[in-house]
């Protein structure tokens, strides 16, 4: 297959791009600058991103602002929901089977609007959000996005979205959260190894999954590499939690990647 990346030249794109080579198949790296990318296009104009698209046997879509900027943040909302909305009509328009887009734990609030309580361990797609900033509110929209042109497209074309969560080494959040225990219990002490994360996003542009799907795309471990149940003493006493919940298992719920994405990590 031909997979388009839109978004190649940041860190997961270079990740996604070199699963997708591994994978077997043609990377076509699509990002607003030269570096890394087959194809320079401004994906916040809709031409652009059809142009972009066309003839791809599947998407995934990573392209966005990374993170809340203070001094612009209208342009992080305005720029990250218009380019989903761009992708996900382009790929509608086109007839392109196959979208992988990727979201993050943000959408619910996190390490940028942190969550004043949850429902349960482990956190499902059923949490309300709690998004306080612009770039977590986009988060919320793109996935409203995904449902809105699930319904339009309908079956068998396949939509998944994936949560994803601190796209860093084990060690690397482990130690951010050490310096910042207060980050750490935001971020509820999860991440997403990157080789891992980027192998499993290929896999949900491959595999044949028709319909809607959303999922935690994050470790099932913590980073701490301390019992789950011992930080929840501290931080979150009075939060209901499953069994399932047992040595250092992650507190989201990653059973959607577990079962169709062979996620283990």
């Amino acid at each position: 297959m031909e997979i388009a990346v839109t978004g190649a030249g940041g860190r997961l794109g270079h990740e996604v791009s070199r699963a997708v080579v591994r994978a077997g198949h043609q990377p076509r790296r699509i990002d607003v600058s030269a570096g890394g990318a087959d194809i320079r296009a401004d994906l916040r104009n809709f031409d652009e991103a059809v142009s972009a698209l066309a003839d791809a046997d599947a998407v995934i879509h990573l392209a966005a602002h990374p993170k809340p900027l203070p001094d612009r943040t209208s342009v992080v909302y305005n720029d990250n929901t218009t380019i989903a909305f761009n992708v996900l009509a382009a790929v509608t328009e086109l007839g392109i089977p196959k979208a992988v887009v990727i979201s993050s734990i943000n959408a619910i609030g996190g390490e940028f609007s942190e969550i004043v309580r949850y429902d349960r361990f482990p956190v499902g797609f059923g949490q309300l959000s709690q998004a306080r900033d612009e770039y977590s509110f986009s988060k919320w929209v793109l996935e409203q996005q995904v449902e809105y042109f699930g319904r339009v497209q309908g079956e068998p074309s396949s939509l998944v979205c994936l949560r994803v969560h601190a796209v860093q080494p084990r060690e690397v959040q482990e130690r951010a959260y050490r310096v910042s225990p207060a980050r750490g219990r935001r971020n509820l002490w999860g991440y997403s190894p990157p080789e891992e994360t980027a192998v499993a996003i290929v896999r949900a542009a491959e595999r044949p999954l028709p319909g809607v799907h959303f999922g935690y795309l994050v470790s099932t471990h913590n980073a701490m590499g301390i019992d789950t149940r011992e930080l929840l003493r501290t931080d979150f006493p009075d939060t209901p939690c499953d069994q399932s919940i047992q040595g250092t298992r992650g507190l989201f719920d990653t059973s959607f990647a577990e079962a169709e994405l062979s996620w283990q990590s």
